[in-house]
């Protein structure tokens, strides 16, 4: 499977991904050139910024990106 692959499918499981997650579950460290290609290739994804934990306690916010399936607002 391609990385491109990978994201669509992570995206369609878990309704979203964020740049952690590409890295802590497909090994996937350039989520946004992914995105980028993603989009290119015809594929509606919004994105948002949401708010998370650091390791340190902070909040800091971070991409989620969302697959918008066809049809469907």
């Amino acid at each position: 499977m391609s990385q491109n692959t990978d994201v669509l499918a992570y995206m369609k499981k878990n309704k979203g991904i964020t740049s952690m997650q590409a890295i802590m579950d497909l090994g996937i460290t350039r989520l946004a050139g992914r995105i980028w290609e993603l989009r290119m290739a015809g594929h509606l994804i919004l994105d948002y910024w949401v708010k998370v934990k650091t390791r340190a306690g902070r909040e800091a916010k971070v991409k989620r990106y969302v697959l918008q399936q066809k049809g469907k607002k």
